[in-house]
């Protein structure tokens, strides 16, 4: 088939820098560009990091407790919107950067190539782009770890930055990591992720969690858990689960379920993914936005079992490659967000950019945009 091996060529013979460029820019194509509906609160929050944000709905504390970006933000002086939303579309745009030249670093030269296909595959490589906030740091710090995975003082020191950044989604994610590393310990699987660095991360998180409890203690802040929106949310998010759990699982992985079940040619070599990947999908049934929580928290995983298992990469021909790269560009991007999927943000992106600089799709544009892609 002719179309599959221009692909391949693009693939496997393009300069490593285009490679990439073409990777990134499809997946913009795919995604669009939007902002996370609730940033305009973190914006708010980021103005002042060192008191009580003081938000009108206790549901929305949570968001405080997402403060290294905030921090960050306030120190740049990046507290309103534009550069807010700049400076989070950089964290973005440096996590993908991070992700192609680890697996085209590290790999050798064909099964970089294939990693790097896959990765853009997954709705990971585009959720930060979909809502520009607080992921992207996230992301960033998480694809660190996979850099810094052999030096435990580093990935100590990236946990506890990622524990000022999202404690809960860097637990679940380590927790995941550290139940696929002892599994892969006993079927005697080699991993390029010590164990000891796992080990490392949790206790970084934990340091980094306790340092931001001791800043908002010195400060006088008060603010809900996440475990309080999820106790006052609960029903919603099972029903929410129960009634559209098809969509739900499909969006976390997209295409990435094709690599899973290939994974099961391994043998018991594949028990190490699929157990810590069953503690990221465990997730799903108790949060609100399905696709972009479990694409964090996979991402470990993925990346130590899938993106850099060489053993897994090398089951793969050129040809089926490209074939992954044909259905890849053919199939929309899918994202769910209360078990609803939602679809690429780009006519949005592109209707708001004319409303912006001329008088067109006036009608359309909402005066408040941050939630009209979807849906409301």
């Amino acid at each position: 088939m002719k179309v599959l091996r221009i692909l391949e060529r693009l693939v496997f013979e393009t300069r490593p820098w285009l490679f990439t460029a073409i990777l990134i820019g499809v997946i913009l194509l795919k995604t669009g560009v939007w902002w996370i509906p609730n940033l305009s609160l973190s914006i708010m929050a980021a103005q002042n990091p060192f008191a009580d944000p003081n938000f009108a709905d206790p549901n929305a504390d949570y968001l405080f407790w997402n403060w290294l970006a905030m921090f960050l933000a306030w120190a740049l002086g990046a507290t309103s919107f534009a550069p807010y939303f700049l400076l989070h579309l950089g964290f973005a745009v440096a996590f993908e950067i991070v992700m192609f030249a680890l697996l085209l670093r590290r790999l050798p030269r064909d099964l970089g190539r294939s990693a790097a296909v896959i990765f853009a595959t997954l709705p990971v490589s585009g959720t930060a782009y979909f809502w520009v906030g607080m992921d992207g740091l996230t992301l960033l710090l998480t694809a660190l770890v996979l850099v810094a995975a052999s030096h435990q003082w580093a990935v100590l020191t990236l946990g506890v930055l990622l524990g000022m950044q999202h404690f809960e989604q860097g637990v679940v994610a380590a927790g995941a990591l550290l139940v696929s590393l002892l599994m892969a310990r006993w079927v005697g699987k080699q991993v390029q992720f010590p164990l000891s660095s796992a080990f490392a991360l949790l206790i970084g998180l934990l340091l980094g969690k306790g340092a931001l409890i001791a800043i908002f203690s010195a400060h006088d802040i008060e603010v809900e858990s996440r475990t309080f929106w999820l106790r006052t949310n609960v029903v919603m998010v099972i029903d929410q689960f129960a009634f559209h759990w098809q969509w739900v699982l499909f969006a976390t992985l997209g295409l990435g379920w094709l690599v899973i079940l290939r994974s099961f040619d391994l043998g018991r070599d594949a028990f190490p993914l699929l157990s810590g990947l069953a503690v990221a999908l465990a997730l799903l049934p108790i949060v609100g936005d399905q696709t972009r929580v479990v694409a964090s928290t996979s991402l470990l995983v993925l990346g130590v079992f899938v993106l850099l298992d060489e053993q897994l990469l090398r089951s793969y021909q050129r040809i089926e490659v490209a074939a992954l790269l044909a259905v890849w560009l053919l199939v929309p991007y899918v994202w769910v967000w209360g078990g609803v999927p939602r679809w690429s943000v780009l006519p949005h992106d592109l209707a708001y950019l004319l409303h912006r600089v001329g008088p067109w799709f006036d009608r359309v544009v909402p005066a408040d945009p941050a939630l009209w892609p979807f849906g409301f």
